[in-house]
């Protein structure tokens, strides 16, 4: 056995970073195979001193891959951040890419070392470690199972999960979550209504000013840019269902947003709650039910079978509490994100 670690160098060496997720999944049935370009543009937007991109070879076969990323804008400045991980069932290949790494993040003064999340933290963030039976939606994480174990036994600790519930078509309609809506439809001012997509100028200042509010304070939160969401809304254009696309207006104030899109990977009619947040000042008002609400109407009228809500942190009460207690939903995938002091 001749297990080396390299780093990525030159072109001919990244295009083989960016295509060895092949060797991990080609016959997987769940794996969503995401575009290399569009993994090379992430990466390529990533000032060249912020990021190192290492590869595991054995005996001339590629093995694994792992980027050691640095973002500025993050508000934990003692960390880096690791990502784009994918290796075979081989802990020593796991350890021998999570040492370089480390090494170089020891070398730009970081204390932690953080992920697997991309560079930018509003993409994709965690590991999958518990729902593998279950299909990945549209943008999720997915991963091999053993994935875990290669990071735990690489010196890895758990720093935070988050959760993905499940709703289905079938799912009584709870009557504390009917009268809390009721109830926040008669605030004075309040406007409920879907994004309008022909405009995402305009409809990108609500994201930006619910998102940037609703996440202020969670691990690896970015400001959301009005560039940014203008891409997002775009985006959304070509396959997302704008009825689903909704916004709450009080008295011309963003109030809260909830976002679902349809899996585009799914044999039947399911689709993700991608994002749902209120903006502090309005979380007393029963806002977030009256998203819940009118959402799940829309859902059933349109003849969805399921749904699932992620991401949701698990520090996060009270949406929490709104999901498992009062909706009754079950929690059907974790995420996990890892950290290791250097």
């Amino acid at each position: 056995m001749s297990l080396n670690v390299y780093q990525v160098k030159n072109q001919y060496q990244f295009d083989i970073f960016l295509n060895m997720s092949q060797t991990i999944y080609y016959d997987d049935p769940f794996w969503p195979a995401p575009p290399p370009s569009e993994t090379a543009q992430q990466l390529l937007n990533i000032p060249r001193k912020d990021v190192n991109l290492y590869v595991a070879v054995n005996n001339n076969a590629v093995i694994g891959r792992v980027a050691g990323m640095l973002n500025n804008t993050l508000a934990d400045k003692n960390t880096a951040i690791f990502g784009y991980f994918e290796c075979i069932n081989d802990p020593n290949a796991a350890s021998a890419l999570m040492k370089a790494v480390e090494s170089w993040a020891n070398d730009k003064g970081c204390r932690y070392l953080t992920g697997p999340v991309c560079y930018n933290t509003n993409d994709s963030i965690g590991i999958l470690v518990d729902g593998f039976h279950l299909p990945p939606q549209f943008g999720m994480p997915y991963n091999h199972y053993y994935y875990q174990t290669l990071l735990e036994q690489s010196g890895y600790h758990k720093y935070f999960d988050l959760l993905a519930y499940r709703w289905s078509a079938n799912h009584p309609m709870p009557e504390k979550l009917k009268r809390i809506a009721k109830g926040a439809q008669k605030t004075p001012g309040l406007v409920l209504r879907p994004f309008n997509l022909h405009f995402p100028k305009r409809e990108a200042q609500i994201l930006v000013k619910v998102h940037n509010q609703t996440m202020e304070g969670n691990w690896g939160a970015e400001t959301l840019t009005v560039s940014d969401a203008i891409h997002y809304l775009n985006s959304y254009r070509s396959f997302a269902d704008p009825d689903l696309l909704l916004t709450v207006i009080i008295n011309g104030e963003p109030a809260g947003i909830c976002l679902t899109i349809p899996n585009l990977s799914a044999k039947y009619h399911s689709c993700r709650v991608a994002v749902l947040g209120v903006v502090p000042k309005f979380r007393t008002k029963g806002i977030a039910a009256l998203l819940i609400y009118e959402t799940m109407l829309r859902l059933i009228k349109k003849g969805y079978q399921e749904a699932e809500l992620s991401l949701i942190m698990e520090n996060n009460t009270m949406m929490n509490r709104i999901l498992r207690d009062t909706l009754k939903f079950d929690i059907i995938k974790r995420f996990r994100v890892y950290r290791k002091e250097l």
